[in-house]
């Protein structure tokens, strides 16, 4: 039976021997010159900036599950795990859902691990992209962006998982979740 490991983002790149090959980059590069040590990647702040920008954009009218606006969300991050490079979970990047509450996709990917043994544990790094999209207006705006609930944590989730590409040694299948209905208590 595969073990799931649900993780915080915080703790993430330790849980999958990154901290492990960070210190031994570093022990392994502390008595050669500078001009010799490996370095690793940075996220890119400029497209965090966009991502966070797209996903609390007016355009996407708060983003409430089941609205358009919510599938035009999915699209966008659809194509970032392409562009970044990172494949579907399963045959698609969208995980159709369907209950009483609400209706939508949730958007997966997935890196597989490189260790046959610790490739049988899967790490999880997720957040919600969806919102509350319109409520009654204050100071005359009715759209509730949610730049900070959670078109941020999708951000941020994103930028994680181009690092784990650009890194590519990542033991553990680490799979990329962001989840839709969350504002609707799924």
């Amino acid at each position: 039976m595969k073990k799931m490991i649900f993780i915080l983002v915080a703790v993430s790149i330790a849980a999958c021997g990154t901290s492990n090959r960070i210190n031994d980059l570093s022990n392994n590069t502390s008595t050669t010159s500078k001009k010799n040590r490996a370095k690793l990647p940075s996220s890119n702040a400029t497209q965090i900036a966009i991502d966070v920008q797209y996903l609390s954009s007016d355009e996407l009218m708060g983003r409430d599950t089941g609205s358009e606006s919510i599938e035009m969300a999915a699209n966008y991050l659809k194509e970032r795990f392409e562009s970044i490079g990172i494949q579907p979970y399963g045959d698609s990047y969208m995980q159709p859902f369907k209950n009483d509450k609400a209706s939508g996709n949730n958007v997966v990917a997935v890196l597989n691990g490189s260790d046959k043994e610790l490739m049988k544990e899967t790490i999880v790094i997720g957040a919600h992209y969806d919102h509350i999209g319109i409520i009654q207006a204050v100071a005359g705006n009715s759209i509730a962006n949610g730049a900070n609930d959670n078109a941020t944590g999708t951000a941020s989730v994103m930028a994680i998982a181009e690092m784990f590409k650009k890194l590519d040694f990542n033991r553990r299948k680490v799979v990329f979740a962001l989840f839709s209905a969350e504002e609707k208590g799924l």
